[in-house]
């Protein structure tokens, strides 16, 4: 079965020998550790490993070279120098994919200044969505939520993406102040101009707002990007 070579890291050759070359640059650290350093689940590291096939997404592939300094094309393929000069690693990974600054938060942490604290690493998203979907880079933060939250659109551990420039009320999740607190909300605008606030999207609402409540908001951003671990 073909496959989209958008869609992978690299050609189905240069494949059978990655898994080897992963489990090599992981070296002593645990997968746990490993797995939470590059954003992703313990679970969902261990497919990429032998004796597992499964093919990784270009991104996860570029996330996992750039976090232990390896070059993306000998990861990818085995093919190159295993250490690339720091300057030709980013030039090749700067063509398709912008780089996002991300923060460990809790989620009265989330801020578009300088209290965000401090870029512990970078997510790499394809130029092309974040174009398509009208996206800046600069505009955009990514945050690995720490602190446990009360169920609803997220969760402790999940990652979120904001767009802090897109602060006008509409149907969506935001990031905002509510009664003096951080929260992150699903908001739907009603007919009259209120807004009923709602802890997802798939729940009945939790408060509902007059249309002047609604024009006190203080919105922060656009949720515009959400990562779940599923186990």
């Amino acid at each position: 079965m073909s496959k989209n070579l958008d869609d992978v890291s690299f050609p189905e050759e240069g494949f059978d020998s990655f898994p080897e070359r992963l489990k090599e640059i992981i070296g002593t650290a645990t997968l746990k550790d490993f797995a939470a350093a590059v954003g992703i689940s313990e679970g969902g590291l261990r497919k990429y490993l032998p004796p597992a096939r499964s093919v990784p997404s270009f991104d996860k592939v570029s996330r996992f070279a750039r976090y232990r300094g390896v070059s993306l094309e000998w990861l990818s393929t085995g093919e190159g120098e295993k250490y690339a000069l720091e300057s030709n690693s980013s030039q090749e990974i700067g063509k398709e994919f912008a780089l996002i600054d991300g923060y460990h938060s809790t989620i009265d942490q989330i801020s578009d200044d300088e209290y965000a604290g401090e870029v512990r690493r970078r997510l790499a998203f394809r130029k092309k969505w974040l174009s398509w979907r009208g996206f800046n880079p600069d505009n955009l933060k990514v945050f690995f939520v720490k602190s446990a939250v009360e169920g609803g659109l997220i969760n402790g551990g999940d990652t979120v993406m904001i767009d802090f420039a897109d602060r006008v009320l509409s149907d969506g999740a935001f990031a905002l102040k509510l009664k003096g607190a951080t929260v992150i909300r699903w908001l739907v605008v009603k007919v009259d101009g209120g807004v009923d606030v709602h802890a997802d999207m798939n729940q009945a609402s939790i408060e509902s707002l007059s249309e002047t409540e609604a024009d006190k908001l203080n919105l922060l951003g656009r949720v515009v990007w959400l990562g779940k671990d599923l186990s």
